[in-house]
């Protein structure tokens, strides 16, 4: 949903101002329209429309009664200057639209449940938003849907007391420099990240709570500046907090706790660049504005610290800030911090020396955080290396033997690592079966057509970036191998009888395939000598199955034989024989 795309104001911020509370809580949404501030409100769904103290009939909810319903319409009475209201059977996105045009406030009378489009801010457009919001899959694959609100450009948005579940996409996805600030929210995104900044966005939180993401609680890319004051971010698949290529991140009063994977941080901060040049400052206090200090490290590049009297050379980089935070009962380590990040964790003495020439702490206290319980360590783990260039290394290290993978190993759905999502699907001619990204159409390795039968489940997507083994459960291209033998004139190869092939085949598995088996040499060069010859229409035909020829006895003729395989779809490999 596009907001006001084509309006233009002489005001540089438009407002959009969207409140509303549960259904099941009327009293706590007649106390949101006492404290709104606009005399001017628009009512969305348009149950009540009031103009020169006249109340008209509206519909009726269930979950409103009548004593509730005449205290609030008492509140709309005591306003002035009520002007036109929407009309019966305006959608959300007319009333957002019609909202910005009049620079008035809508007010939610119900929460959103069936939200199928993603709410898009673009410009400097402003949205407050307070009660539910549902985002469903736009169609069958899910591959296309992208958060439930969308920021661009220089928008922004105010969410307070809501709760946002986006069923497949983000539940908040800002780029470029736009703002969300959050306020006693719960968030949750199954199958995504929840809160996602790419470019120069900026995320404030407070008193949120982040429960069971797809991927990541948090993720920023890019000179992000994000903010979490005092909120919990639980049960992540992969990370609870992930910033790199030089993101902000300060944490007052946070907890994360509960991610689900063994090879994954619940906090990571990771930096673009390897080491920095011996930076040197003090934590900023909680009041302090983190838009300030980005600022003075993108445009100071040398700056002269009166306390410590020496020559600070700042350099754009990540950096992080925790003070008072818990993070436990993890399954990977508690906090990871990759590269030349700026931070005031505390080392340990060896640490200290090791990789004192690329990143050098910042306080000399622990500064209240509670670290403890996590199955990866409760020590912080500093590493040299960015995340992409150790994942580029194992791919590089890998690539030589992707052959002898098994089929009990995780697949991945790209060298990097990256999470898997709606839309992704299994390439069952490949062996192993490979996860190929949505947007391909084809495999990459084999050239088979992406089929909708292939795409991966929810519940595979869900498993698959927990770290969990999963089995693909589409129907197998196992191979149906044959045996023909090369006949008289011009009628070509004539295939054996269903016995014979059985005979051959299990010679040709015994000589090519069981010959692994600790024996001697001698013994294994007799073993192979009596599988390959297979005796066929008693004793009168003999088939090497290592020369691929047929030898008529009588007559000693010599024909050529051929083994050729064909691909059928079935559920179950035949118990009679063995495959290759």
């Amino acid at each position: 949903m596009t907001a006001n795309k084509n309006s233009n104001h002489n005001n540089n911020h438009n407002h959009i101002n969207v409140r509303s509370s549960s259904p099941s809580l009327s009293s706590q949404a007649m106390l949101v329209v006492g404290d709104n501030n606009d005399d001017n409100p628009i009512f969305f769904p348009p149950k009540l429309c009031c103009d020169n103290d006249v109340i008209q009939e509206f519909d009726r909810n269930d979950n409103y009664n009548d004593d509730n319903e005449g205290i609030i319409i008492s509140q709309l009475q005591s306003q002035q200057q009520q002007k036109q209201q929407l009309k019966q059977g305006t959608t959300f996105e007319e009333a957002c639209q019609f909202a910005v045009e009049t620079h008035r406030t809508l007010f939610l009378l119900q929460d959103i449940k069936d939200l199928p489009d993603t709410i898009l801010l673009r410009k400097r457009e402003h949205l407050t938003i307070r009660g539910e919001l549902v985002h469903e899959d736009v169609d069958d694959v899910g591959s296309q849907v992208g958060a439930a609100v969308n920021l661009r450009y220089k928008s922004s948005t105010k969410i307070t007391n809501c709760s946002i579940i986006s069923h497949a996409g983000f539940c908040c996805w800002a780029v470029q420099k736009s703002s969300i600030d959050l306020n006693q929210c719960y968030l949750r995104s199954p199958l995504r990240s929840a809160l996602v900044c790419f470019g120069n966005a900026k995320l404030l939180t407070n008193e949120c709570t982040i429960m069971e993401s797809g991927v990541h609680g948090v993720c920023a890319r890019g000179e992000c500046q994000i903010k979490l004051i005092n909120t919990s971010i639980l049960n992540s698949a992969v990370r609870g907090l992930y910033a790199y290529a030089n993101a902000s991140v300060d944490l007052h009063g946070c907890t994360v706790s509960g991610t689900c994977r063994e090879d994954m941080a619940a906090i990571e901060v990771s930096s673009a660049v390897k080491t920095t040049a011996s930076i040197i400052t003090t934590p900023p206090t909680p009041s302090s504005s983190s838009t300030s200090d980005s600022k003075n490290n993108s445009n100071n590049n040398n700056k002269t610290n009166d306390k410590y009297n020496i020559i600070i050379q700042q350099q754009k980089t990540s950096s992080l800030i925790m003070n008072g935070c818990n993070v436990v009962d993890n399954s990977g380590v508690g906090v990871r911090i990759r590269g030349g990040v700026r931070h005031n964790l505390i080392m340990k003495e060896s640490e200290s020396k090791s990789k004192s020439e690329s990143i050098l702490p910042c306080s000399n206290s622990n500064n209240n955080n509670n670290i403890i319980q996590n199955l990866g360590g409760d020590d912080i783990d500093f590493r040299l290396s960015s995340a992409e260039e150790e994942e580029g290394k194992e791919d590089d290290n890998s690539t030589n033997n992707n052959h002898h993978q098994s089929n009990q190993q995780q697949p991945q759905r790209d060298s990097s690592g990256s999470s898997f999502r709606k839309g992704d699907w299994w390439c069952p001619n490949c062996i192993p079966k490979r996860i190929i990204q949505g947007s391909n159409d084809s495999c990459t390795f084999c050239k088979m057509e992406k089929k909708h039968d292939n795409l991966l489940t929810t519940d595979e997507v869900l498993k698959l970036n927990r770290g969990e083994h999963v089995a693909s459960q589409v129907l197998e291209k196992v191979v149906s191998p044959t045996w023909w033998f090369d006949a008289d004139g011009d009628v070509g190869y004539i295939p054996y009888d269903v016995e014979s092939s059985q005979k051959l085949e299990d010679a040709f598995q015994a000589l090519h395939l069981d010959s692994t088996t600790t024996t001697t040499a001698k013994e294994k060069e007799d073993q192979q000598l009596n599988n390959r010859i297979v005796m066929l229409s008693g004793g009168r035909y003999s088939v090497d199955v290592q020369t691929m020829e047929q030898i008529n006895i009588e007559s000693q003729f010599l024909r050529l034989v051929q083994r050729r395989e064909k691909k059928i779809e079935m559920n179950e490999k035949p118990k009679t024989a063995k495959y290759i």
